[in-house]
């Protein structure tokens, strides 16, 4: 006989699974926070210059912070509150996060391509199309006080759920593959730098692939409104990490080491200047630090 998902108990059931489930995952990403603060600190004492596709790396990351407390206060709160509000709040801030850790690998691979132009529209209008799909569930996630468990999640709309990380994976498919064609086409040699910035993308990638499938699995099936999310939060938590630690890896490489070009390479770059992109720089050494090469895209 198979489980009837839909009955009173099962949900009870569901719930204090996702609850554990979520405090377990709120602890991971507390713990990596801590572990990586000495980011940040460089920022702020400009030990490392801050560059404007930073905003977003922040976004990403206190957003996702944002919502994991909002995850604490539902699971933990005995008295009654809005539970509608919190979940509300609860959604915004995770809704933000998944697609703004795409951006990171994005900005990336607009400064591989150069900022080309079609590039860039394309992805834009990707990246928006994705912030949409993903806060268009917001609205449909209902939940209310339950005496015996606290905030409960008594609805959600199952198929926006599927289609925003069904775009999640084929969005970081698409910028994966254009960053692993201009790299393997106009580099002629594989630097340390590049290595960075593709297998930064690649982990990124493969993160979020496996971690996405498994939302886009639970939220398809619909067993029950609990169910159909409990994949969401360590998904979005996941991709969070991985995506920022691929650009705090980047971002101190740049600021540690000069760039070294062979005169293999600077031939090839006057017979072809176009190959010359954001990965290549200048580097000029002070007595206290080197200069940070600039990543960020440029308008031309």
């Amino acid at each position: 006989m198979g489980v009837d998902w839909m009955s009173p108990e099962q949900i009870q059931h569901s719930e204090v699974a996702f609850v554990a489930f979520t405090q377990v995952i709120l602890g991971i990403y507390v713990w990596e926070c801590l572990l990586t603060l000495d980011f940040e600190y460089k920022i702020i004492t400009r030990r490392l210059p801050f560059k404007w596709p930073l905003i977003f790396y922040f976004l990403n990351r206190y957003c996702i912070l944002g919502a994991m407390v909002g995850f604490a206060i539902a699971a933990n709160v005995t008295s009654p509150i809005d539970c509608q509000a919190l979940y509300t709040y609860i959604q915004v801030m995770g809704s933000l996060g998944t697609p703004l850790a795409a951006v990171n690998l994005g900005i990336r691979t607009i400064a591989v391509w150069q900022n080309h132009r079609y590039l860039v529209g394309a992805l834009v209008i990707l990246h928006l199309g994705h912030t949409a799909s993903c806060l268009g569930a917001v609205t449909q996630v209902l939940a209310r006080w339950s005496e015996s468990f606290g905030c409960i999640i008594t609805h959600n709309q199952a198929q926006l759920i599927t289609g925003c990380y069904a775009y999640t994976v084929a969005i970081d498919f698409i910028v994966m593959c254009l960053m692993a064609y201009k790299l393997g086409s106009t580099t002629p040699k594989r630097s340390k730098i590049i290595r960075i910035l593709f297998e930064g993308g690649l982990v990124y990638f493969v993160v979020a692939c496996l971690s996405n499938t498994v939302a886009v699995i639970f939220s398809a099936l619909n067993l029950n409104p609990t169910m159909s999310v409990i994949a969401l939060v360590p998904d979005t938590v996941l991709s969070s990490i991985a995506a920022c630690r691929a650009v705090r890896r980047l971002s101190t490489y740049v600021t540690t080491q000069s760039c070294v070009i062979d005169a293999e390479t600077i031939g090839r770059i006057r017979r072809d200047p176009r190959i010359v992109s954001d990965i290549v720089f200048n580097v000029a050494t002070t007595r206290s630090m080197r200069t940070v090469p600039d990543l960020s895209p440029h308008p031309q």
